[in-house]
C-alpha cells in the first residue's frame, strides 16, 4: 500500500447520515468495492441504511491524508466520528472497554482453534457461501459495468455476424 495517496472519504446519504472510510485508491474504486459489500453483507449498520439506494449517497473526499501506516489513517478517520455517523467501530479498533479488550486478547488462541476446527469440519458450506458470495458480487460488477456502458453510450452495441465489424470484412 502507497499511504503516501492517503485520503479520508464520508458516504453521505441524503439524510444526513454518513459513513467515514479511508483508502489509498480512487474513491470511485473504494465507492464500487462498497455497492459489491453491500450484497455480500446487508446486515452491516451502513448498508442497512442505504438500504441499496445509491442514488441517494454522494461520496466525497473529506482530505488528503498522505501518511505513513495504516494505523496513522485510521487514528485521523476516527477523529472525526460523531452520533450521525453509521461507522459501527472505530477503524482503529479501539471503542472496546478495557474488560472486553483483555477478555478479547486473553481468549485468542481458544477462538483461532476452535475456528480451525470449524472451518475443517464446514469446508463443503463454507465454499459454497463463498461461491454464492462471489456469484452476488459479480453480479453487482457486471449491473455496475452495464451502466456504466449505457451512461457512456456503447450499451445494447450488436453482438454475433450482425456487427460493423463482421459487416466490414464479409
Amino acid at each position: 500500500m502507497n499511504y503516501k495517496n492517503g485520503k479520508i472519504y464520508k458516504l453521505q446519504h441524503e439524510d444526513g447520515h454518513f459513513y467515514y472510510g479511508s483508502t489509498t485508491g480512487t474513491l470511485a474504486e473504494r465507492t464500487r468495492k462498497h455497492k459489491v459489500k453491500s450484497i455480500a453483507h446487508p446486515d452491516r449498520r451502513v448498508y442497512k441504511h442505504i438500504n441499496g439506494e445509491w442514488d441517494k449517497v454522494k461520496a466525497v473526499v473529506v482530505e488528503d491524508f498522505p501518511c505513513e501506516s495504516k494505523a496513522q489513517l485510521n487514528k485521523k478517520e476516527d477523529e472525526l466520528q460523531n452520533p450521525l455517523c453509521l461507522n459501527h467501530y472505530r477503524a482503529s479498533g479501539t471503542d472496546l472497554p478495557a474488560t472486553q479488550k483483555k477478555s478479547h486478547d486473553k481468549h485468542k488462541e481458544t477462538r483461532n482453534a476452535a475456528s480451525l476446527a470449524y472451518n475443517a469440519a464446514n469446508k463443503e458450506r463454507i465454499a459454497e457461501k463463498r461461491k454464492t458470495n462471489r456469484d452476488a458480487e459479480n453480479a453487482v460488477r457486471r449491473e455496475l459495468r452495464a451502466k456504466k456502458k449505457f451512461e457512456a453510450g456503447e450499451a445494447f452495441a450488436p453482438r454475433g455476424p450482425y456487427t460493423k465489424k463482421n459487416l466490414a470484412t464479409s
